[in-house]
């Protein structure tokens, strides 16, 4: 018996074309007992992973997508026995090329298909949101704002765009900075960010040296 995994689609992804997710799962399907769901909001998806018993769901998307599903995963107690496949269709694919996953949607299917999971770092923030990539305030919260009506015309050079506008017309931040209880930063800042892998905004590499999965935060 092949064992069942459970894919998720999500139809404002960037790149996810039915083509893409067509050939995706022909591929999965070699492997595993596949069930396909389509799920564009969280309630959605909350009616879907209770009905699924499995403990492996691939999603078909990008940080977005992902970021919803860890964080209904985590609202039904489910996140630290779930296996979680990503298949990078998504505008930016930060997180998925911080793991090293590769670009081409069908190749990523295949390391889902046949690859070991590995534990990876997440944050859960004091209101007990589940952050995968990085949390940041700032310039980068306002940029990526701005950035979301320009993805269906620029794809991932929203994200820069929408950077390069928000550094123009916004003057930062008074920030405190606390790590451990020390002080490391208080004054004027652009951008705090949290990072949990390397990139944002379109793998820009602003942490370069962020591993998901080193047990730490940069």
């Amino acid at each position: 018996m092949t064992h069942p995994a459970l894919l998720l689609t999500n139809s404002d992804a960037g790149t996810a074309t039915e083509e893409r997710i067509t050939a995706v799962e022909a591929v999965l399907r070699d492997a595993r007992d596949v069930t396909r769901r389509t799920c564009d909001d969280p309630t959605d998806l909350h009616d879907v992973l209770r009905r699924f018993d499995g403990d492996t769901v691939i999603v078909c998307g990008g940080d977005g997508s992902l970021h919803t599903l860890v964080n209904v995963l985590h609202d039904l107690d489910r996140l630290t026995d779930t296996t979680v496949g990503i298949v990078p269709l998504g505008t930016a694919n930060d997180f998925a090329a911080g793991l090293g996953l590769p670009d081409d949607p069908v190749e990523a299917a295949k390391v889902c298909a046949s690859g070991h999971a590995t534990p990876t770092d997440a944050l859960v923030t004091d209101d007990g949101e589940v952050v995968v990539n990085a949390a940041h305030a700032g310039i980068g919260a306002v940029a990526s704002e701005r950035a979301r009506p320009l993805k269906p015309v620029t794809g991932a050079l929203a994200y820069p765009l929408a950077a390069l506008l928000t550094g123009a017309t916004t003057a930062g931040q008074l920030v405190t900075v606390e790590i451990d209880d020390d002080v490391v930063h208080e004054g004027p800042a652009l951008l705090t960010l949290v990072a949990n892998g390397p990139s944002l905004g379109g793998q820009a590499l602003l942490c370069p040296t962020a591993d998901p999965r080193d047990g730490l935060l940069d």
